[in-house]
């Protein structure tokens, strides 16, 4: 049977094996992984695993020989559930069939091919036998990447249960791949290192939501129906900015800020990013938007040198200076302004790092850089500060203009706390929303070492350190998991920035603590995109976007910088 037989003959059923197995959650069972026995040093894929194997009622067996590809389940008494994806990299399926006959009409064991016969997605049932599909593999050199799991509504990804070759060998980890043509030598472990899963992620992202013969620009879901917002698009640029730190080749960098002139909105003179691209004249504006396109070149100039994107933000400046309030927060955008609604937001830091670029240029406004950022800083200690050295989200002057006013408690937000630890104490004052991110605390740690970086006074580090200490003691793993891939980006981003200055190794495990689960729990391997395992979205009504996708692409990256190198995100 052909693979194009394959894929007609399973029509009937495609619908219910999409809902089943649209993307197997790659949960780890902690349980199970201490019992995770450790890896040959080196792997044969050739030959038939023995069919009884010690230990092992309910397992995978993957081996190849002369006649292609193989891939059974088998459970020994129990009903178990069986479910996952291969995909070929570099190559195709061919000569895909099961492993035996089914019976006409609905099938409880499933598999399916791609259109483009590079991704099999399989859900098996097995009961005191064996379930399974062969295949074959065309191209040159390809690998094939396994993802196997067993279970249903919390599969379990195990690799003592795999069992590989005449020998029986168990892979390091899974996901695991191993060379498509045979005996080559060792099964290749799935990227174990932040800068290729930093790679990998890119090319995700480019593969699922890069626009065609649109260079640098990119869709802002999955959906594909409309091009990214400006604030996605500058996590692009931010990401293709992380890639060329590990890469050296900075041209998808170049290409993303290229496709910034589509955002441009020049208003009553001033120059400043629209939300969408070709923006109307009346377009409102956010300053928080703007913040962090700035963020991406300010870093960019430091990095790369990159003297255009400084240039560029020097002239940005002149809208950040347009959205302070007159209390000295930032108004997060034009339609807030009536309503009197400021904010920290982005701007001390964009002040802070086009002050530090003056020192060695002529730049007229680096005293007014410091002034503003400054206010900026007191209107947020005195109006956002929170207990033990948290930041919340928002100020509101006349709460009942806010848009999250409840009459009932006449306070600004409704406090949900469902997704956030129970708070350090009592409900804050009316005028402070109760709502809290990982990201406006990062903002304040970086905000605090830049400050350090120009005055040498070491009270700003010692608060910066403080309100690292109570962030991830407030947002331990499981929570900060709900939180948007962006908002925590932005803060490991700032927690590294700080590192640069007052080392802690905390900053590093709790990253890769955070980074490993999302391998394992959140990655679709058929796509390449962290969006199982209930991780945040930055839109849960519209679903994962490219947004969270490079929110994953910079932690990876970031991760994997030397730490020379962290004086840059300072």
């Amino acid at each position: 049977m052909n693979p194009k037989g394959t894929l007609n003959w399973y029509f009937a059923v495609t619908l219910i094996l999409t809902l089943i197995v649209s993307c197997p959650a790659c949960a780890a069972d902690t349980a199970n992984q201490q019992h995770t026995p450790t890896a040959a040093t080196a792997i044969d894929s050739e030959g038939k695993p023995a069919d009884t194997l010690p230990g092992a009622p309910v397992r995978y067996t993957v081996w190849h020989d002369s006649e292609g590809w193989h891939l059974r389940a088998a459970a020994a008494a129990l009903i178990h559930h069986f479910r996952g994806a291969i995909v070929v990299g570099g190559g195709s399926f061919t000569n895909v069939k099961p492993y035996r006959p089914q019976v006409p009409g609905l099938q409880k064991d499933l598999f399916i091919v791609s259109p483009d016969n590079r991704t099999m997605k399989f859900d098996f049932t097995a009961k005191a036998g064996v379930e399974g599909v062969d295949f074959r593999v065309a191209g040159q050199n390809p690998m094939l990447e396994f993802s196997l799991a067993v279970g249903e509504n919390e599969p379990v990804y195990d690799p003592s249960r795999v069992f590989i070759g005449e020998a029986g060998a168990h892979p390091r980890e899974i996901p695991f791949t191993l060379p498509a043509h045979g005996r080559q030598g060792s099964p290749i472990p799935a990227p174990n290192t932040a800068a290729q899963r930093a790679k990998m992620a890119w090319e995700a992202l480019q593969k699922n939501y890069a626009i065609p013969n649109q260079p640098g620009a990119y869709y802002e879901d999955l959906s594909r129906n409309k091009q990214a917002f400006v604030w996605p698009q500058s996590q692009a640029i931010h990401a293709a900015l992380d890639i060329g730190q590990l890469t050296g080749d900075y041209s998808d960098f170049h290409r993303a800020e290229a496709d910034l002139s589509r955002y441009v909105l020049i208003k009553n003179g001033i120059f400043s990013y629209a939300s969408g691209v070709n923006a109307p004249k009346d377009t409102k504006r956010w300053w928080d938007d703007n913040g962090w396109v700035a963020l991406a070149l300010l870093q960019a100039a430091e990095q790369i040198p990159n003297p255009p994107s400084l240039e560029s933000e020097r002239r940005h400046w002149a809208f950040f200076k347009s959205g302070q309030a007159p209390q000295g927060g930032e108004w997060e955008n034009e339609t807030f302004v009536a309503r009197g609604i400021p904010s920290g937001g982005t701007t001390i830091e964009v002040a802070l790092r086009l002050y530090l670029a003056a020192e060695t240029s002529k730049d007229p406004n680096q005293s007014e850089y410091l002034k503003v950022a400054r206010a900026t800083d007191e209107f947020i200690e005195k109006n956002i500060s929170a207990p033990g050295g948290l930041y919340w989200g928002g100020y509101y002057d006349d709460v009942t203009k806010s848009p999250f006013y409840d009459k009932a408690s006449g306070r600004a937000c409704k406090p949900e706390r469902n997704s956030l630890p129970p708070p350090p104490e009592p409900l804050p004052k009316a005028n402070v929303c109760v709502w809290m991110s990982v990201m406006s605390n990062g903002l304040m740690i970086r905000s605090d070492v830049l400050f350090y970086r120009i005055t040498h006074d070491e009270a700003y580090i010692d608060r910066a350190v403080h309100t690292a200490n109570a962030t991830l003691e407030h947002f331990p793993l499981e929570w900060m998991w709900k939180q948007s891939p962006f908002e925590v980006a932005v803060l490991f981003r700032n927690l590294f920035a700080l590192d640069a200055v007052r080392p802690d190794p905390r900053y590093r495990a709790v990253l890769e603590a955070y980074l490993e689960k999302a391998w394992n729990e959140a990655r679709d391997p058929a796509t390449g995109l962290f969006k199982l395992g209930g991780v945040g979205m930055s839109n849960q009504k519209e679903g994962f976007g490219v947004l969270d996708q490079a929110g994953f692409v910079q932690m990876y990256a970031l991760l994997a910088w030397p730490q020379n190198r962290f004086k840059d995100l300072n």
